[in-house]
């Protein structure tokens, strides 16, 4: 995502992952696979938007057929071979995050946020992030988001141990601790996480993502704190995950959401511009990456 005079362009990019340790980045491409230029991609409910949806490979041509969203409003499909791209990214590497570089003005900006996290995000009287705010800060909507804030509790953890900065580390991960003690106490219910709270008014739909994210979480948690309820709530919501967000039939991915009594939304579908494989891909590679020998 880049911001210009117009707003924000969410363009798609590349990197290449270690096949035995996918938290290695061998190769991150310094410019766009795709980025908004035609028309559809341009106009829409949001405009200047290309998001990776699903990718089809045909293993005997290498021939790629990437589904990515276009403004919000049309899913757009374009054609590529693995050797094309991987030659591009390679030809267009630029590691310049902080754990690939380690440089110290990514350093510095990485505190900068996290000092925002701790002091303005983070509320330590409602135990839970604050969201949508004004430009002061002011948290303008009461709505306590279990999905983001159990993705927060690990994935800070994790940007944070990168600066190798143990005072920090250690105020950050309270924080987020705090974030899934909360977060458990108020939405795990029938091995699974509700969606979010609005006005003291829980969204019982379970999503999808918030499932993936929750495995995670709580899988960090106990990772930290040694208590076994974290645990089991992760392998129970594994399970819950393989019996009603899995989509079984032929193509199918994951649902969308399911109800409270785990009914499919009928009317939403497997792919569009914000239902693709990434946060149940990146939990795969997570749980693979800390325990090649993950069991549930």
């Amino acid at each position: 995502m880049t911001g210009t005079c117009n707003g924000y362009v969410y363009s798609i990019g590349g990197a290449i992952l270690d096949r035995d340790d996918p938290s290695k980045v061998l190769y991150r491409c310094d410019t766009f696979l795709l980025t908004p230029e035609a028309e559809y991609e341009e106009r829409g409910f949001t405009t200047n938007v290309c998001f990776p949806c699903a990718t089809l490979q045909d293993a005997a041509t290498g021939r790629i057929a990437l589904y990515y969203g276009c403004a919000d409003s049309y899913v757009g499909l374009a054609f590529s071979t693995a050797d094309e791209v991987v030659d591009y990214i390679k030809a267009h590497d630029n590691a310049g995050l902080y754990q690939a570089s380690r440089d110290s003005s990514v350093g510095q900006a990485m505190r900068r946020i996290l000092e925002i996290y701790a002091d303005k995000i983070y509320s330590p009287e409602l135990h839970r992030q604050l969201v949508f705010f004004d430009k002061h800060y002011h948290s303008i909507i009461d709505l306590y988001s279990y999905g983001h804030d159990i993705e927060s509790s690990w994935l800070i953890d994790w940007g944070c141990a990168l600066l190798g900065d143990a005072a920090l580390s250690a105020k950050i991960t309270a924080i987020n601790s705090d974030l899934a003690r909360s977060v458990y106490a108020h939405a795990y219910r029938d091995h699974s996480l509700l969606n979010e709270c609005e006005r003291g008014v829980d969204n019982t739909t379970r999503v999808w993502w918030v499932q993936a994210e929750a495995v995670l979480g709580f899988v960090n948690e106990y990772q930290k704190s040694g208590d076994p309820k974290y645990r089991d709530a992760a392998a129970g919501i594994w399970h819950y995950i393989t019996e009603k967000i899995l989509d079984k039939r032929p193509g199918g991915e994951w649902f969308w959401s399911v109800d409270a009594n785990g009914v499919p939304a009928s009317r939403q579908p497997i792919v569009e511009p914000w239902k693709c494989p990434y946060h149940n891909g990146r939990m795969c590679m997570e749980l693979i990456r800390r325990d090649p020998h993950v069991e549930v």
